[in-house]
Order: structure tokens, then sequence, then C-alpha cells
């Protein structure tokens, strides 16, 4: 594992470790999912109010059911 120095004059020691990464191979491929369910909230520190929503989509991305 090689290590990078954060600063100069900083000891090996004191440095931090840059993990290994694999190399890209091939095309890009997109992430398949059967069924979906996606949240959402929304929030203030000041606000009174705050919310949340859902929703249930199936494989072909249809809108199945959704709620707050």
């Amino acid at each position: 594992m090689q290590r990078v120095s954060v600063r100069p004059g900083i000891t090996q020691k004191d440095s931090i470790p840059i993990p290994p990464q694999a190399p890209i191979v091939g095309e890009t491929q997109a992430l398949s999912l059967d069924n979906i369910c996606l949240v959402d909230g929304s929030w203030t520190s000041i606000g009174q109010f705050s919310g949340i929503g859902w929703v249930w989509k199936d494989s072909t991305g249809k809108i199945q059911l959704m709620g707050t």
C-alpha cells in the first residue's frame, strides 16, 4: 500500500494510506432493480414543520404506491 504525506515535514508514520483500486475494465454497466422504494425527507433547524415521502416503483419504473 502506497503512503502519501499529508503536508511537507510530516513523517511517514503520520501519513495517510492510499487504498488500492481495481482497474476499470470493459464497458460501464447499468444497475437493474426489480422493485425499489425511494424515501426523502425535508426539515430545517428553525422550521416548525418537517416532512417525509416515499414511492414504490416496479421494474419498469411505473409508480405502484406512494405516500407521505
